[in-house]
């Protein structure tokens, strides 16, 4: 299997600096994901976003329970803020993940055409970490997986424009879903079989 994957965001209007964003490791096998809101707007969430992404990135090897918890030690010092982490065995052709806070997960099934949430678990990041919960569901070729936080209004998601290329579908659900009072980001990722 293999994965084809973009991504767009935006600062709140007015802004500079975004709180609202994402990391990405691929090897042939795995991806690692990180997306990652931090708490209001401005310089200071857009500093515990950058804490998120670096403990995400120094910490990619550990399973995903303990690089959330190495994670919420790193953004202790910080405001705080939503994560959500997946981890993506093209070979297994599996989905694992876990979230805290706002960051939203869809997987968009094309056959049988449905779309599963990723359930996410209340509290902070750096603040109030919850017992931690890891999911595990299984993929399959033409299966489209979106992240996105909560700048993005779920409800005017539009699942057809999201079977667009994935920069493509990224920015017109950015245009058409963001909030005007927050920063957003969506992640967009089609997995296909290999050829």
């Amino acid at each position: 299997m293999r994965l084809e994957w973009s991504h767009a965001a935006r600062a709140l209007p007015g802004q500079h600096e975004i709180g609202d964003a994402c990391w990405v490791l691929e090897t042939p096998a795995l991806v690692r994901l990180a997306v990652v809101d931090g708490l209001g707007h401005g310089p200071e969430a857009a500093k515990a976003a950058a804490v998120a992404l670096d403990a995400s990135a120094k910490h990619s090897l550990l399973d995903l329970d303990e690089q959330m918890r190495r994670c919420d030690k790193a953004l202790a010092s910080t405001r705080g803020a939503a994560l959500s982490l997946a981890a993506i065995d093209l070979a297994a052709s599996t989905l694992r993940w876990t979230g805290v806070g706002n960051v939203e997960g869809l997987l968009l099934r094309k056959t049988p055409a449905r779309t599963e949430r990723l359930l996410t678990q209340n509290g902070i990041v750096g603040f109030n970490l919850p017992s931690l919960r890891v999911a595990e569901l299984g993929l399959k070729h033409g299966d489209t997986l979106i992240f996105f936080t909560d700048g993005i209004d779920q409800e005017l998601l539009d699942p057809l424009e999201l079977s667009l290329a994935p920069g493509d579908a990224a920015l017109t659900q950015l245009l058409r879903c963001a909030r005007a009072s927050d920063d957003a980001l969506i992640w967009v990722g089609h997995l296909w079989d290999v050829p």
